[in-house]
């Protein structure tokens, strides 16, 4: 799924690109040297060497790398390699209007706007790799990539991957490259090759074979055990209370000594070498309660000979290198904190700032959501935190201090000088940086497979429906879903918890029904299903011989009325729907099956604990002062929809309608004018 589906400001340039020329029709009718002129993405024609995507259009991550969001046409120049001129020009301009394909609005995306800029770096990257593994197939002479493209789609590109995705990527590639021929935008493909029986594979999720491709993606989507969970949330507070800052501290002290060092970075001194050792075996380190540490509670991979690395619970360690490696498993955690208390995207914790006063380090996480944002900058979010999780960004807003330029306000940062970016840059693979510090803290064999950061997700989802009582709302609230569909995918993409909740969904209803057994027998059950449950009750206790039901007997008929957990379902808090499988209601007429949205109040079914009260009359309550004030201001159609609903509330609980008839004259009214006899 595209990271930006609904980007306005980079359709809007798409659009005046066709609008500019006429549409899609009118662009097939360009001349080349017109044609490679259009701008793809600002500042980057289609016929230039490289073609660059602006960083921002792309969300917090590693998708902002300079090398990912670049696209060089010919490979870099092996495209032309030994070819002649005509040729290589031929050649140059077939791929180029390939990538203008796959940049354009076509038939195989659902809004039919075109993929956003980060989908189109994804399906060019996939279409350039394989060009790269066949290039060397072209004869000195061939400019036409129809026959490669064609033969490969013949079988399937299997000999290219095994991933299905991949596989049905190139796919849905060579059907736009088609339907661009179509439109003049392509060269025509050589009769001869669709002649011979050519058809594109259709490849649907979850079909065939599992292949290694397949079952990471899976492995990205599964919550982390609990095991893993509590072994990672209890090194995270330890270092938090304990050593964290401290290390952070001694961090700044040995870069310090690195930039006094006049030596080119990567050859530092010996003497520099001697001293960051120095610092770190002469520094101070004490736990929360004053006493010197003399062990980790946890092992941690440390150099414990010339170049060799192992975990260890040694503290302090024997060398500088310890603490840098330290520094990142303190910045990966305070990360994987934020993920989840938050339930955050990678992105949006990624992109997340500097709290910038002492109200917002209390109160949230400040970042920017892109998944769903109707804009190409995204829409500005902020997470409500865990003390744990402000504790973190507070250690990480000075972790990053330390290296970052003054005035930067993002929060990860390179800590040292990589391919990936130099010292104090943001860091842009948040998911890399945790996957290494598991590994440092020799915990990826509690993980279940690689501890990818998007985890922490589903591991939320994953709590949340085990421990909530409103678990799919409440996901779909905080995990900033657009429908209930998404929820219900994070809640169930661990097997154990669909054969979980079938059980727990047993259990539940025959708590409920012992519940409701005693309240209906104590008469404080309330909806037209209590007298029903009443009588049953009468006729159960003089089939047993009995005057009063025990703590087995109560068991024993829950199971009865609810046929081993089948019936009895939770409406919503304490309602209840006592409805068999077989029987009918109000609410499963035109359905074919009950729907809780759909539950009134005066269905034979419906039961309410007792609990149920005190929310009914708060609930008439707010409405009857709704219903005065729309009265008052003359709002004609609200007062009639109040009033039914106010009608429906009255009708739920006997004594609850009793008290509010002789406390509210307006209710009395409302009631007495729907026919209804006054108290």
């Amino acid at each position: 799924m595209s990271t930006l589906p609904t980007e306005a400001e980079f359709n809007k340039w798409r659009d005046e690109v066709l609008l500019s020329n006429a549409g899609i029709k009118g662009v097939g009718t360009i001349p080349w040297e017109q044609l490679r002129k259009i701008e793809l993405f600002p500042g980057s024609p289609l016929g230039s060497e490289k073609i660059v995507v602006p960083e921002h259009y792309l969300p917090p991550g590693a998708r902002r790398r300079k090398s990912f969001r670049t696209r060089i046409p010919d490979l870099g120049g092996r495209l032309m390699q030994g070819a002649a001129p005509l040729v290589a020009q031929n050649r140059h301009e077939w791929v180029r209007r390939a990538l203008l394909a796959i940049w354009l609005p076509h038939n195989l995306t659902v809004a039919k706007q075109g993929y956003s800029p980060s989908t189109w770096l994804s399906k060019t990257k996939v279409f350039l790799r394989w060009l790269a593994s066949v290039v060397d197939e072209l004869g000195q002479e061939e400019h036409d990539l129809w026959r490669l493209v064609l033969d490969d789609s013949r079988s399937g590109f299997s000999r290219h991957t095994k991933s299905e995705a991949l596989r049905g990527d190139l796919q849905r590639t060579v059907q736009i490259l088609l339907d661009a021929a179509a439109n003049n935008i392509m060269p025509p493909p050589p009769k001869s090759t669709l002649e011979t029986g050519f058809r594109t594979y259709t490849y649907k999720s979850g079909a065939g074979a599992t292949t290694e491709a397949t079952r990471l993606e899976k492995a990205k989507k599964l919550a982390f055990p609990d095991e893993f969970v509590a072994r990672v949330l209890w090194i995270i507070i330890w270092l938090q209370e304990n050593l964290s800052e401290q290390a952070i501290q001694c961090w700044q002290s040995t870069e310090a000594i690195n930039n006094s060092d006049p030596a080119d970075r990567g050859s530092l001194s010996a003497a520099t070498h001697a001293a960051r050792d120095a610092v770190v075996r002469n520094y101070d380190w004490r736990d929360k309660n004053g006493a010197p540490i003399v062990e980790l509670p946890f092992e941690i991979f440390q150099r414990c000979g010339a170049s060799s690395y192992s975990p260890s619970s040694e503290w302090p360690p024997r060398t500088y290198s310890t603490i840098p490696l330290l520094i990142n498993v303190i910045q990966a955690l305070n990360a994987s904190t934020a993920a989840f208390c938050s339930a955050a995207r990678l992105h949006e914790v990624s992109g997340a700032s500097c709290p910038t006063d002492e109200t917002e380090r209390e109160q949230v996480l400040k970042s920017t959501t892109y998944k769903f944002a109707g804009t190409l900058g995204g829409e500005k979010r902020n997470w409500p935190l865990h003390p744990f999780a402000i504790r973190a960004l507070e250690i990480q807003a000075k972790l990053s201090s330390v290296v970052k330029p003054t005035g930067a306000d993002y929060l990860w940062v390179q800590t040292r000088n990589s391919s990936t970016g130099n010292r104090g840059d943001p860091l842009l693979d948040i998911s890399v940086a945790t996957v290494e510090a598991i590994k440092n803290l020799d915990l990826t064999k509690f993980s279940e497979g690689r501890p990818h950061y998007h985890r922490w997700r589903h591991t939320i989802a994953r709590l949340i429906g085990l421990t909530v009582e409103e678990a799919i709302e409440v996901i779909q609230d905080i995990f900033g879903h657009e429908d209930v569909e998404m929820s219900i995918h994070y809640m169930l993409s661990d097997p154990e918890i669909v054969e979980w909740a079938i059980q727990v969904s047993k259990d539940v209803a025959i708590a409920l029904a012992e519940e409701a057994i005693k309240e209906v027998e104590a008469g404080k059950a309330g909806g037209t299903a209590a007298a029903r449950i009443a009588d049953s009750m009468i006729g159960y206790k003089m089939r047993r011989g009995i005057e009063a039901l025990g703590t087995d007997d109560i068991n024993e008929a829950a199971h009865f009325l609810t046929l081993n957990g089948v019936a009895f379902q939770r409406v919503k808090r304490g309602i209840l729907c006592t409805k068999a499988p077989g029987e009918f209601g109000k609410c499963t007429k035109g359905r074919g099956k009950p729907d809780a949205g759909a539950c009134q109040s005066d269905c034979m079914h419906r039961l309410e604990l007792a609990l149920e009260q005190a929310q009914c009359r708060d609930e008439i309550m707010y409405l009857l002062a709704a219903h005065q004030i729309a009265n008052a201001d003359g709002e004609i159609m609200k007062v009639a929809r109040l009033e039914g609903q106010i009608l429906s509330e009255l009708k739920r609980w006997d004594v609850v309608r009793e008290e509010i008839l002789l406390q509210f004259d307006n209710a009395l009214t409302i009631w007495a004018g729907a026919g209804h006899a006054e108290p």
